[in-house]
Order: C-alpha cells, then sequence, then structure tokens
C-alpha cells in the first residue's frame, strides 16, 4: 500500500516534532549547511519491507544518513538500521556524538 503525499506530511511533522530539532541519530542540532540539513531515513529499509511509520522513521543530518549506509553492518548495531525480521518499534536507536564518528 503506497503512502499517499499528505500521509507522508503528517509523518514528517511528527518525526521533526519527536527529533525537536536535533539529529536523532548524533544529537546535535540541525544547522543551515546542506551536510546539517534533516534527511528522513528508514530504520527498517523500504527494500527490506520497512514502511513509513513514526516507529520506523527517524529525522537524522545528511552526514548521519550517509554514515549509516555507509556502513550498514556499523549502523545494524547501534539501531540505526534493523534486520527486515526486527520490529523498529522494539530496536533501540543509540544516539552516537559525531564527533566518535568523524574522521
Amino acid at each position: 500500500m503506497r503512502t499517499t503525499k499528505a500521509e507522508m506530511s503528517r509523518l514528517r511533522a511528527a518525526v521533526e516534532e519527536r527529533a525537536d530539532g536535533a539529529c536523532e541519530f548524533c544529537g546535535d542540532a540541525f544547522g543551515w549547511g546542506m551536510r546539517l540539513q534533516p534527511e528522513l531515513h528508514h530504520r527498517k529499509l523500504r527494500s527490506r519491507g520497512g514502511r513509513n511509520t513514526l516507529e520506523n522513521c527517524v529525522l537524522v543530518h545528511m552526514l548521519c544518513h550517509l554514515r549509516a549506509h555507509q556502513y550498514p553492518e556499523w549502523a545494524t548495531e547501534a539501531g540505526w538500521m534493523v534486520a527486515s525480521w526486527d520490529n523498529p518499534a522494539e530496536v533501540e536507536v543509540r544516539v552516537i556524538p559525531r564527533k566518535r564518528f568523524t574522521r
């Protein structure tokens, strides 16, 4: 079942409210620079059956988003991604400050 544009807008608003202006992965505030702009990330990837739900979606910096997809094994350990058989609502997301994973 496809998510309508209106449903996605409501979901995005709910995720933004939960995030309260900060990346849900690193905890830093969103900023004006392109790398600090918020992006919606599906913890259970859509290709793995992930849905557009509040439990599955998080608001993250572009850099954190790229990090999760570049290093899926690490991201899964941190709860930033979940396996196709996992329920995102039951897997904790660990907040890891960016300074600990940037070079």
